[in-house]
């Protein structure tokens, strides 16, 4: 008896205690209501940085997520959806104007810009004139010689054999598009100025190629602008 009495008071002495505490002795319990409560905030984005490093065969990317490398085959930002198989070109080349060659088998032109075409002939900024169009023929000429080169389609299937197709081609690592508009005989078009404006600013400081003049060129039927 006496011991039931004990256990009975400290019982009784406990449910006291924690009467007089209250809630303070419970964890407090968080209820969210999705319409009032603030959404969690956000990592900044140097927390979970990543580091691209992209090809242009337009599937390999490969950098950090928070600090662990990591490689992903599949679209870049800037090819979404898309991957394109690369051409491998041998020579011989025939040249046929700034941004345009052929094989025995294939015939390419650069995408994304518009060049000096082989007839053109341009005024210089002494208002002499002078053949652009030769001079871009020559110096695309002179840089592929006997050089292999990569071109990557700008549309993803194939096209039928003697067909000219839009590609983005290198050699080595060398982007001739770039190459080209740096060379002054060629323009980035309005799709593409945020990838070559660089190249493009370059050119029209230095004044080089088409842009001796202000690429001034003179007014020419079609047909001789192509050198027929």
């Amino acid at each position: 008896m006496a011991a039931g009495g004990t256990v009975a008071a400290i019982l009784i002495v406990g449910a006291v205690i924690f009467a007089l505490r209250g809630e303070s002795a419970l964890p407090r319990l968080h209820i969210v209501d999705p319409a009032s409560d603030p959404a969690p905030p956000r990592r900044p984005p140097e927390a979970n940085a990543r580091a691209r490093t992209r090809t242009r065969s337009g599937g390999w990317a490969a950098g950090l997520i928070d600090g662990k490398p990591f490689d992903v085959l599949g679209p870049t930002e800037d090819e979404p959806g898309s991957f394109r198989s690369p051409i491998i070109l041998a020579p011989p080349y025939d040249v046929v104007d700034a941004i345009t060659f052929r094989t025995p088998r294939q015939r390419v032109r650069l995408a994304g810009v518009e060049g000096i075409r082989r007839g053109d002939v341009c005024f210089g900024e002494d208002g002499l004139k002078f053949p652009c169009g030769l001079m871009g023929r020559a110096v695309m000429s002179n840089f592929l010689r006997s050089n292999r080169v990569v071109c990557f389609p700008a549309i993803d299937r194939p096209e039928p054999e003697g067909e000219t197709i839009l590609a983005d081609c290198y050699l080595g690592a060398t982007d001739l598009a770039e190459r080209q508009i740096r060379a002054g005989l060629a323009r980035p078009t309005a799709e593409t100025i945020g990838r070559f404006g660089t190249a493009l600013a370059a050119a029209q400081e230095a004044h080089v190629g088409a842009w001796n003049g202000g690429w001034n060129l003179m007014d020419l039927p079609e047909d001789k602008r192509d050198g027929l």
